[in-house]
């Protein structure tokens, strides 16, 4: 059974954009936050915190979309922390996969059979796939160490931006699990934990990997 160790990793990346600002006390905004705002970064995931920061220490992190590909109807959406080095591999990245629709409302995380799948270029249209890879013990490649098996993004704004695109902002909250190969299909098996954070995302405007 494959687990995670992402604890020394992330208390590194914490350490790496913490500030004076930085008290983990309600109303303070993180100082990756205020980097991604100096730059005008607008595709993000905001306030990320997590139900078990032994597992994933995330404390009010914002988390910037990387890259947008799309590939048919669905995008590849990826999201990185702050780096003080742009060029270093990031510690781990959240990867959804979704058709965007212009409607606001609850949409469900849908879970493929075999977890451990990276590409859910097949999810359905009204529901949404996602996973955390870490990227401590290998290359950025994407592959699933956490999977999002249940949870949802609450989509509560859409706007037209000026080019005609379409602005999505909601709630994301998922519970993401290590994935047990020793089974037929694979299933769920700890560490497990809740990821929540402030969606923001329009299509067209991440800069897409290699």
């Amino acid at each position: 059974m494959r687990t995670l160790a992402l604890i020394a990793p992330l208390l590194l990346t914490t350490a790496a954009c913490e500030s004076e600002g930085d008290t983990g006390k309600p109303g303070t905004v993180h100082s990756s936050c205020v980097a991604l705002d100096k730059d005008g970064l607008k595709n993000r995931l905001d306030n990320l915190t997590s139900s078990d920061p032994d597992v994933v220490d995330v404390n009010g992190h914002c988390f910037q979309n990387s890259s947008s590909i799309l590939s048919g109807e669905t995008y590849s959406i990826r999201f990185i922390p702050v780096m003080d080095d742009p060029l270093a591999t990031p510690p781990l990245h959240i990867q959804m996969y979704w058709i965007p629709s212009e409607q606001r409302g609850t949409i469900p995380v849908w879970a493929p059979i075999q977890l451990s799948k990276a590409q859910c270029l097949d999810v359905p249209a009204g529901s949404f796939c996602a996973h955390v890879d870490d990227n401590t013990k290998d290359d950025a490649t994407d592959d699933v160490d956490l999977r999002a098996v249940t949870g949802s993004l609450e989509i509560t704004d859409v706007k037209t931006e000026s080019n005609g695109g379409m602005r999505y902002k909601g709630d994301l909250a998922i519970a993401v699990w290590a994935i047990d190969y020793s089974t037929s299909p694979e299933s769920t098996a700890t560490p497990s934990l809740l990821l929540e954070g402030e969606f923001n995302w329009a299509p067209g405007t991440a800069q897409d990997e290699d």
